[in-house]
Parts: structure tokens; sequence; C-alpha cells
């Protein structure tokens, strides 16, 4: 072997790390351990909610069936008036949102858009002015 290869080996065997960066490194190490217990943390209490909620639902339709089909056709007067004033005021609140949502769309094209337009378009000439 050529003896400046084995005199490069020895000082590269005999060669360490800056302190520097070997403390740059424990605190990469630590700050993400640290995330991943957070995040780990988070997602156990998401996983015990979501086993909460399952064991609840499971619990409540082990507990009390789905009613007969037969039985809601019984329903009362009283009950079936509420059924149709909800249905109502439902409807009413989505007539309303759909009122609201075109005319904010109406707003948004004929007030928003055309100062943007104009801005754009003379930035545009400004731009190809400059060129």
């Amino acid at each position: 072997m050529d003896e400046r290869l084995k005199r490069y080996i020895a000082e590269k065997r005999n060669e360490r790390c800056p302190h520097r960066v070997l403390e740059q490194v424990n605190e990469t190490i630590q700050s993400d351990a640290r995330r991943s217990s957070q995040r780990s943390f988070v997602q156990w209490i998401a996983s015990s909610i979501a086993l909460g909620a399952l064991a609840l639902s499971v619990h409540s339709l082990w507990n009390n069936p789905l009613p007969n089909p037969a039985a809601t056709d019984m329903a009362s007067d009283k009950n079936k008036q509420i059924i149709q004033e909800t249905y109502a005021s439902i409807a009413y609140i989505g007539h309303t949102l759909l009122q609201v949502g075109q005319r904010s769309g109406k707003i948004i094209a004929e007030e928003t858009l055309p100062p943007l337009q104009s801005g754009f378009t003379h930035t545009k000439e400004a731009i190809k002015k400059d060129l």
C-alpha cells in the first residue's frame, strides 16, 4: 500500500467531530424527541376520544335498538307538527343562505374583481414598458 494512503488512513482514524457540531446534533435530536412526544400525546387523545365515541354508540345501540318502522307511523299529531315545522324552518334557513351566497358572489364579481383586473392590466403594461 502507498505510504501517503497509509498516513491518510491513520489521520482519518484519529479525526474527531468538532464539539459545536455534536452540540447541534444533540439539540436537534432533543427537539425532535419533544415534538414526537407531543404528537404521540395528541394522537393518543384523539384515538381515545374516537374509541370512547365508538363504545358509546355501540352501547346505545345495544340497549336501545332501532325503532320498529310500524311504530314510527303511529307518531302523534304533535310530533308530526313539530317535524313539519322543523322541516319548514330548515328549508327557510337554507333558502336564506342561498340568497346570501348569490348576493356575495354578485358583489365579488361586480365590485371586487374589476379593480383587481384593472390593477393587473396596469401592472402588466408597466412591466412591458420597462422591458
